[in-house]
């Protein structure tokens, strides 16, 4: 038995035969309301349900396979029945349909394999070579062979041959680990569509199984995307709005975009925070404070460990691990080099990273909390930590100057104090 129904504002969902449940979700509690279709949804034409509330735990709520029509028709009720703000923008058109939807972007095949080139192929590399390993293991126990002692045989029997074999056999895995990963991205992204709807985004994706998703734009704190140096050439950048929800089901409820155009981000950016591509920003650079640091724990440290444990066995030639202190030097100078921050009137844009370039865009009503953090070594040389926390997540400014990271929090709370907008 598994009943679901409306009454008294509240989605009722009661269950069991010998252990009877039952469920109430205050309509204006539900977060988002999203669709998975897998193959044999499809060939029934009925959905899995998965409803996602404002509860501290981030209680989730699924119905296995229901009619998409009646999954529609719940999800339209839930989205005209939620309170919304007079403050909180309103779609230009005067009478807008709830089933109208605007394409902002289609990723087509040659999209596609440039997504899937641009992925982490170390990342694949690693779990296949742990999923090798996790199978000999169960084949030795299983057979009661041990592989790992006729490979230690084998090498001892080659010589230096094995060595060539090493060789021959890294191209040949990292090309596995790339078909993978690029099958692994056409068949998660498939027909990728993201639309704009009267409150928000809405995405489409999968082959087989088939995935519809949503983010209410009132209800998206912070926006991210990131380059990195293959997606660079491509002149395209992976997007995510992060929706306010709990901890639990806040990485789930992220609203993915595996790649986009300039163009494309510069619409999405604009429907986010139209603001953003109006106002003037004004760019900041941390201080250089935290190139010392880096150059200590990640170059100097490490080197004299690996000097001190070498020297033993190989005397000075194990000096040449201090090479890497200036191989960190200059990471840590790029680093810093890309690491900055910028202010306008109505939010913030930060940009992050070595490699891969990460920029978060916030605008000020939208902070919860504004938090300024000190080590001792930051307070010797009067700088700081600035952390700004939203309802899905945190902005972090690092090593940014006391008397700085202090105007930026009141300047913050005094726009969150004036400002009429709903945040959520």
């Amino acid at each position: 038995k598994f009943y679901f129904y409306i009454k008294n504002g509240e989605l009722v969902l009661e269950k069991g035969i010998l252990k009877l449940s039952k469920t109430n979700i205050p309509i204006d509690r539900i977060q988002t309301v999203n669709f998975q279709q897998n193959i044999l949804h499809q060939l029934f034409n009925v959905v899995q349900l998965e409803i996602d509330t404002a509860g501290s735990a981030g209680t989730e709520i699924s119905i296995n396979a229901l009619s998409r029509k009646k999954a529609e028709a719940l999800r339209r009720y839930v989205e005209q029945n939620k309170p919304t703000p007079a403050s909180v923008e309103q779609p230009t058109h005067k009478k807008t349909p709830d089933t109208f939807q605007v394409l902002v972007l289609a990723l087509r095949p040659a999209d596609l394999l440039k997504i899937g080139v641009s992925q982490n192929h170390l990342r694949t590399a690693g779990i296949l070579m742990a999923f090798f390993y996790s199978f000999l293991d169960d084949i030795e126990q299983a057979l009661h062979l041990d592989f790992f002692k006729r490979i230690d045989k084998w090498v001892e029997t080659t010589g230096e041959g094995w060595m060539l074999y090493l060789l021959a056999g890294i191209p040949v895995f990292i090309f596995i680990s790339f078909l993978i990963t690029l099958a692994r991205t056409t068949l998660e992204f498939y027909n990728f569509r993201l639309w704009r709807t009267p409150r928000g985004f809405k995405t489409e994706r999968g082959l087989f199984t088939k995935t519809e998703q949503f983010a209410h734009l009132k209800k998206i704190q912070i926006l991210r995307w990131q380059v990195n140096p293959v997606m660079r050439l491509f002149k395209m950048c992976s997007v995510r709005f992060y929706q306010a929800a709990s901890v639990v089901v806040r990485r789930r409820n992220a609203l993915f975009v595996p790649g986009c155009y300039q163009n494309q981000l510069r619409q999405i950016r604009q429907i986010y925070w139209p603001e953003s591509t109006i106002l003037p920003f004004e760019s900041h650079r941390v201080s250089k404070l935290i190139c010392r640091r880096q150059i200590l724990y990640f170059g100097v440290l490490p080197a004299i460990v690996l000097v001190a444990i070498r020297f033993a066995a190989h005397g000075f030639s194990a000096l040449g691990w201090l090479f890497w202190i200036p191989i960190v030097y200059y990471l840590s100078l790029q680093y810093h080099k890309n690491l900055r921050y910028q202010l306008s009137d109505d939010g913030l844009i930060t940009v992050s990273g070595l490699f891969t370039h990460q920029y978060s865009a916030l605008q000020w009503y939208k902070i919860q909390t504004v938090e300024i953090r000190q080590s001792i070594y930051q307070r010797r040389k009067g700088v700081s930590t600035l952390v700004l926390y939203t309802a899905a997540g945190s902005v972090k400014i690092p090593y940014i100057e006391l008397e700085k990271a202090h105007a930026i929090r009141d300047f913050a709370l005094f726009k969150i104090e004036i400002d009429r907008r709903q945040w959520m």
